[in-house]
C-alpha cells in the first residue's frame, strides 16, 4: 500500500492527536488516522501535506463497533511501524456522584481503546517490530480530588503498557506511555475559561504554566524513535507529579 513506514494515530482529530499526525508525517510516516467525526477527519486530511494511507471512523464509547472499524481499517496493511493512541476522556465527578454508565464510559474510552489498539496493531508489528505509545495522566500517580475515573483508568493503562512491553519485547515491539499535566487542548477548554480553576491548577505545576500540544507531541516522537526504551511512563507535566511548588516561609 505504501513504501513508507506506517503509523496509526487514534484520536487523530483532537488537539494533540492532530499535532502527532503532523509530526509523524514530517518524519516520513504514512498515516492511518482514526477519529469519531468524519468532517474533522476530512479537514485533517486536507491539512496534511500527503494524503493518509487510510482514515477510520470509530467511536471508543462503543467498544464492539470500535474493534470492528479498527480491524477493517487495518486489514489492508502488511505491516505497521507505530501506533499512538491519544484517545481519552476527562471527568471531575467524585465517586459517590458518578453513575455506572459514566464509570463504564471512562473504562471504554481510557482503557478498552488501548487494549484493542494492542490487540489489533501488534500482529502488524511482529515481523519487523514497532512502537506503541499510550496516553496517561499525571493524575495516575498523584492523588487529586474528584479525579477518580481519570486516576483509576490511567493507572490501569500504565499497568497494561508495562505488561505488554514485557510480552512483546522479543518481537522488538516497544510499549510506552506519556503522562501529561494540564495541557491546552479541546478537552481542557473549560479549565482555561475559568480563571479561578486555571489558577488553582497552574499552582500545582512547579513550572507555573500549562503544557503546549507541541511539547507533548515531541515526547511522543522521542518514544517512537527511542529503540532502547520500553515499559516506561514519561511524565510531561511541568513537575506536577514529582515536584512541589516552592513554599514561601515568613
Amino acid at each position: 500500500m505504501t513504501d513508507r513506514p506506517v503509523a496509526l494515530v487514534l484520536g487523530a482529530t483532537g488537539t494533540i492527536g492532530s499535532q502527532v499526525a503532523h509530526n509523524l508525517q514530517e518524519r516520513g510516516y504514512g498515516l492511518v488516522l482514526l477519529g469519531r467525526d468524519r468532517a474533522k477527519l476530512d479537514d485533517l486530511n486536507k491539512a496534511l501535506s500527503h494524503r493518509p494511507v487510510a482514515s477510520i471512523l470509530a467511536d471508543a464509547t462503543d467498544p464492539k463497533s470500535f474493534e470492528e472499524s479498527l480491524s477493517e481499517g487495518l486489514s489492508g496493511l502488511d505491516s505497521l511501524s507505530c501506533a499512538v493512541n491519544t484517545i481519552g476522556s476527562m471527568s471531575f465527578t467524585p465517586a459517590d456522584r458518578l453513575t455506572l454508565s459514566e464509570y463504564q464510559k471512562a473504562i471504554d474510552v481510557n482503557i478498552t481503546s488501548s487494549f484493542l489498539t494492542l490487540k489489533l496493531a501488534v500482529p502488524k508489528m511482529k515481523r519487523a517490530g514497532g512502537a506503541v505509545v499510550f496516553f496517561s495522566s499525571a493524575a495516575a500517580s498523584v492523588g487529586m480530588a474528584s479525579h477518580e475515573t481519570i486516576s483509576m483508568t490511567k493507572a490501569a493503562l500504565e499497568g497494561l503498557a508495562r505488561a505488554a512491553s514485557a510480552t512483546y519485547a522479543r518481537q522488538k515491539i516497544r510499549v510506552n506511555v506519556v503522562a501529561p499535566g494540564l495541557t491546552k487542548t479541546n478537552l481542557t477548554e473549560a479549565i482555561f475559561k475559568d480563571e479561578r480553576t486555571l489558577g488553582a491548577s497552574l499552582a500545582t505545576h512547579a513550572l507555573g504554566r500549562a503544557g503546549e500540544p507541541e511539547e507533548i507531541s515531541r515526547a511522543v516522537m522521542f518514544l517512537v524513535e527511542s529503540e532502547w526504551i520500553t515499559g516506561t511512563t514519561l511524565h510531561i507535566d511541568g513537575g506536577l507529579s514529582s515536584v512541589r511548588p516552592r513554599m514561601v516561609y515568613k
